[in-house]
Formats: C-alpha cells, sequence, structure tokens
C-alpha cells in the first residue's frame, strides 16, 4: 500500500509550446549521436551550485526512453487529479530551480488534502544532488511519519 507521495522539482502542468523546443533540441542532440553533449546542457541548466556538474553528470543516465518519457507529460494538465489524493504528500523544489520552478509548488499546494513542502534554498532542478543531506532529510522524516 502507498502511505504518501513525494514529489520533487516537478509540475502539475507543461504547456506544448513551453516543453517543445528543449525536447525537440534534445531529439536532435540524440539523433546526432551527441549524448554527451545532450547531458552537459541539462547539467548545466538544471544546477543553480556548478561544483556538483561531475557528480550530476555521473549519475545522468540517457536511455533509449529519455524522449519518450519526456514528451509524456507535456499538455497534460494533472491540477484536476491532485485533490484525489488522499494521502499525505511532500513537495520538494530548490529555490533556484529553473527547469520547475518553485513557483509550481504553490501552485500545487492548494489541490492537495495534507501537504508539506521543503524549499532547498540556492539549489536548482537536481536537489537531490545539491542538497542531498537536506534532501534526504525531508524525505526521512516525511517517511518517517508516513509510517507512524
Amino acid at each position: 500500500m502507498v502511505r504518501g507521495l513525494i514529489l520533487s522539482n516537478t509540475t502539475s502542468y507543461i504547456p506544448s509550446l513551453l516543453a517543445f523546443h528543449g525536447i525537440r533540441a534534445a531529439s536532435f542532440h540524440l539523433k546526432m549521436g551527441r549524448r554527451e553533449r545532450l547531458v552537459e546542457q541539462i547539467v548545466k541548466s538544471s544546477l543553480y551550485d556548478h561544483s556538483y556538474q561531475e557528480e550530476a553528470k555521473n549519475s545522468f543516465l540517457i536511455r533509449d526512453t529519455y524522449l519518450q518519457s519526456a514528451w509524456a507529460p507535456v499538455g497534460i494538465n494533472y491540477f484536476p487529479l491532485l485533490p484525489t489524493i488522499k494521502k499525505p504528500v511532500l513537495l520538494i523544489g530548490g529555490t533556484q530551480d529553473r527547469i520547475t520552478p518553485v513557483g509550481n509548488l504553490f501552485l500545487m499546494k492548494p489541490y492537495f488534502r495534507n501537504v508539506r513542502i521543503a524549499l532547498l534554498r540556492k539549489t536548482g532542478h537536481l536537489s537531490n544532488i545539491e542538497r542531498k543531506e537536506y534532501f534526504n532529510q525531508y524525505v526521512g522524516r516525511f517517511i518517517a511519519q508516513c509510517v507512524s
């Protein structure tokens, strides 16, 4: 059984026009055999603190399904589904996230019945890498509360 839901650096709606350019560029890099260049671009735009660049690159896996998973949520509005989630929810976001800006958390928050927000300051999209100790603390506390 699911006892809670953790959503990190995300949003509930990605407009098609907003996603089109980024995913199309990723597709081009992969078709041209420039996987390393694509990973570099993603890491660069995802980090606030670039001292984590090598760690982020080393943890980044792009498989054949990357583009399909990137396109999957585009244009689908999940906001109407959020109020149906009855379990506790933890929303985690980085204050400097340029991929899914932290404002998304505050747009999503009112739709949940039981929600907590964890803001990681001076952190970009890869909050689990840039602030792993705080990220893990928030996740650990939330899991402990959901289990008890």
